[in-house]
């Protein structure tokens, strides 16, 4: 569950939304946005779920996170690239949610200016995580030989 305004986790709500979706079941999607409003939604970073929860960084471009009226705001809201700095903090949290979750999924939506896989490669190296080298050729290509 993702929710889309604070309202949830204000104050006297936040710990009754947490202890809902554990008695339910519900995946906490847990959010990186820019606090701009009503909204954003704060970092609530707990899992409540034993098997998963879901991290989605949706960049903290504060001035691009409501919508302009023009076509093309969403891909003002996620135009955004984390610093190091950024990504370290993130790096201690996800070590700690850990402790209360068997699976973190990982989701980079800060991709309208092509940051999403450099941060999550940068963040990815900060976590000692391996990953594959990327193939000289398109591997893709592959899939449609006959």
């Amino acid at each position: 569950m993702e929710f889309r305004n604070q309202s949830w986790f204000a104050p006297g709500m936040r710990q009754r939304t947490l202890e809902f979706m554990e008695r339910e079941g519900w995946a906490h999607s847990i959010c990186d946005e820019p606090q701009a409003g009503v909204g954003s939604v704060p970092i609530v970073d707990v899992p409540t779920h034993p098997e998963l929860t879901i991290v989605r960084f949706h960049g903290r471009n504060a001035e691009g996170w409501h919508s302009s009226g023009e076509p093309n705001w969403r891909d003002v809201r996620y135009l955004y690239r984390y610093s190091r700095e950024e990504l370290a903090e993130w790096a201690e949290r996800l070590v700690r949610l850990q402790e209360g979750t068997n699976e973190i999924c990982v989701i980079f939506n800060n991709n309208s200016g092509g940051d999403a896989a450099g941060n999550a490669l940068m963040l990815a190296d900060m976590l000692g995580l391996g990953y594959p080298a990327l193939p000289v050729s398109p591997v893709q290509l592959d899939l449609f030989d006959d």
